[in-house]
């Protein structure tokens, strides 16, 4: 995901570039694009977009992660452990 993540910023940089261009209108064969050129444009909004739902997943992680750790108080094994064995 960071390894990722210049490529995709620069992605995203292109394509505002390129809808800027075309007056926020998402038909680039309109446009004078070419069918390859529509392509690409639409594989890089497509990756981008997945980027970003991997971003924000991420971060919805992190965040559940630090209730889990203060209710876990310890190791995650002892946890399953005294879990099982009270049972």
């Amino acid at each position: 995901m960071f390894a990722d993540g210049p490529r995709q910023v620069i992605n995203g940089i292109i394509l505002i570039t390129v809808i800027k261009g075309t007056g926020f209108n998402l038909e680039f064969w309109n446009y004078g694009f070419s069918t390859m050129n529509s392509i690409t444009m639409g594989l890089m909004m497509f990756t981008l977009t997945l980027w970003v739902i991997s971003v924000l997943l991420m971060i919805v992680a992190v965040i559940l992660y630090i209730p889990l750790v203060i209710h876990i108080q310890g190791n995650l094994k002892e946890f399953c452990c005294h879990k099982i064995d009270k049972r």
